[in-house]
């Protein structure tokens, strides 16, 4: 079970569909193959609520469950939660699904927020119908990213133990943390929740299936290509990889010709976004081979892409889950000064 939890208002939060993704993929390890994808209308299996209910016991505060992109379930899978008389509350209820719950759970009170309902109990009451609720769901969402991003962000010492700093060659700058996003594969369901959260990024940018099969996904780092490689498996979406691109590298032209295709329209997957050379180096690359790079998303930068001097730049196409420095307190950047 994939869990926040807010000791705010006093309840947990499981993200329906992520979890059940998660499911899904514990199924594939034994050994049942089912394609495992983003979907924005998904379908609940009774085995899965059947789990989930015997997990939610284990909790000890009222339990919101976000229903985003869940349209359906199985047949009478949610009546063991009104068997067990659970403090739930739903939200992001789509009217699909709202038919099945009134069905298997009898009546369920709506709150004052659209498609939030809940149980009858005043203390999930008062919770759901809290003016800011919304805004704590989403605000648990963000803060579950920079745990994340704060787990893999690591000082440097050296053998005093002092903190020194961290030569970033590929940028031109020292760092006073290394944000080493690869860990995050230690950590599967961590790394498996970024990869949702930018998956469900891109098909906010381009809903319809036929846009996101049209258009590749492209990266140039060892750590971005795990990253497309998964993100396509999600999407349903051809990647390729770009190696050796960089200030460091000799680029093999040849190669980058047979893999980046005239009017091709790609989407650039990164992990964290520093300084923004290899970006510039690709968007280059893909402009002179005749590709069109239309828009990016990785998991953190460091770079203000939103900032006034790039706003007719190939950065204002970029999106990433955090800025690192809301994330990790007191990260800083320093230009490397060559004589």
């Amino acid at each position: 079970m994939f869990v926040f939890k807010d000791s705010g208002q006093g309840m947990c939060l499981i993200p329906v569909a992520f979890d059940h993704m998660l499911f899904q993929f514990s199924k594939r390890a034994k050994g049942v193959f089912t394609p495992v994808r983003f979907e924005s209308e998904k379908c609940l299996e009774a085995g899965y609520l059947a789990g989930l209910c015997r997990e939610i016991e284990t909790l000890d505060c009222p339990v919101c469950l976000d229903m985003r992109y869940v349209s359906s379930a199985e047949a009478r899978s949610f009546e063991p939660f009104a068997r067990k008389q659970f403090p739930v509350f739903f939200c992001g209820v789509c009217p699909s699904l709202e038919e099945i719950l009134f069905q298997d759970m009898g009546e369920l009170e709506a709150c004052r927020h659209p498609k939030v309902f809940c149980v009858e109990n005043p203390l999930v009451k008062k919770i759901a119908d809290c003016p800011d609720f919304l805004e704590t769901v989403e605000g648990l969402y963000r803060e579950k990213i920079r745990d994340l991003l704060r787990s893999v962000t690591r000082p440097k010492k050296d053998a005093s133990g002092r903190i020194v700093e961290i030569k970033l060659e590929s940028s031109g700058v020292f760092v006073n943390r290394y944000v080493a996003l690869k860990d995050l594969f230690l950590q599967m369901d961590g790394a498996l929740f970024l990869l949702y959260e930018m998956a469900e990024r891109v098909y906010a940018k381009y809903p319809a299936a036929a846009d996101r099969e049209s258009k590749t996904l492209i990266s140039c780092s060892k750590t971005g290509a795990a990253y497309a490689s998964l993100l396509s498996m999600l999407l349903n979406m051809r990647a390729v990889y770009c190696k050796s691109v960089g200030p460091k590298f000799a680029l093999d032209t040849v190669r980058l010709k047979s893999e980046i295709q005239e009017g091709q329209d790609y989407i650039y997957v990164f992990d964290f976004l520093c300084m923004g050379t290899e970006a510039r180096i690709l968007h280059a690359l893909v402009n002179c081979l005749g590709g069109n790079l239309l828009y990016g998303i990785g998991a953190a930068n460091y770079l203000d892409i939103g900032a006034e001097e790039f706003r007719d730049s190939f950065f204002s196409k970029l999106e990433t889950l955090s800025d690192i420095q809301s994330a990790v307190d007191g990260y800083r950047v320093r230009p490397i000064v060559r004589e």
